[in-house]
This record gives structure tokens, sequence and C-alpha cells, in this order.
């Protein structure tokens, strides 16, 4: 996993996270929902760096951690109909705007090496066909 539950508490503090799994009253977190909503968002995360990447990445791993406290804070609020903050709303759209940017290329994770590109051939390309079958003479009557 990207992010732990600690790394979700200390971007929220203890007593939103209560408040965000804590569906049977007991005063605690309820870790099960928290490691869900860390499971999805890493999830999410994979299936943009999978285009570029082999995932999970132990590389990067301070960028990711945010990226996925972010989306599984997107989770847990979404969890509560109507509870998500305009602020996380926005840092989700950008963590997913990234993301989109890293698997295009357009962003790396920093201390992450991108893939080599493919080596190029060398020399000037050939290409081979069949004997022209239509030309200007065999067409003349047409």
């Amino acid at each position: 996993m990207y992010s732990t539950q600690t790394d979700i508490q200390g971007e929220i503090g203890a007593a939103p996270l209560i408040e965000l799994t804590d569906d049977e009253g007991l005063g605690t977190v309820n870790a099960a929902r928290v490691t869900a909503a860390i499971e999805q968002a890493d999830a999410e995360i994979n299936s943009f760096l999978a285009q570029r990447y082999t995932v999970p990445l132990t590389t990067g791993l301070v960028l990711l951690r945010d990226l996925s406290v972010t989306l599984s804070l997107e989770r847990l609020y979404g969890r509560r109909p109507g509870s998500l903050p305009d602020d996380r709303k926005d840092r989700a759209i950008a963590a997913r705007r990234l993301l989109r940017d890293i698997a295009d290329g357009r962003a790396a994770l920093g201390d992450v090496p991108a893939p080599a590109p493919p080596p190029a051939a060398a020399g000037p390309a050939e290409i081979s066909s069949a004997e022209r079958v239509f030309s200007r003479d065999t067409m003349g009557g047409f």
C-alpha cells in the first residue's frame, strides 16, 4: 500500500477519521474501512501507472503516498453523501490529472526513472511489395 491509516489520520486528524468510518458508533476508527479505501485508491493509482511502469512501485513513494491519501480520503468522505469538502474534491481532481500526465509521459514520479524508449532501427527503412497490377498503360481503355 502506498499510504497507511497513520498517513490519513495525520492529514485530517483522529476525530474526522472516526466520523468517516465509525458507522457502529463505537467512538473508534474502523481500520477495515480505512484499509478498503486505501486499497481502492491504490488500485486506481496503479491503473494509471501500469500504462508506463511495472506496478506496484517501490520507489517514488513520497508522491504516491500523497496521491493515495488524497484519493483514499475522497472515498472515505464519499461514504457520507454531501460531506466531501470542495478542497478535497479539487485535490482529487488534481491527483487524477497528475496521474494522467504521468501515464502519458508529460510528468514524472521524481526519483523513478522513466522507462527507456524502444531502440530505433539503424539505417533507412526498406519497403517491398508485389509487382504493380494497374498502371496508365494497363488501364488505358477504361
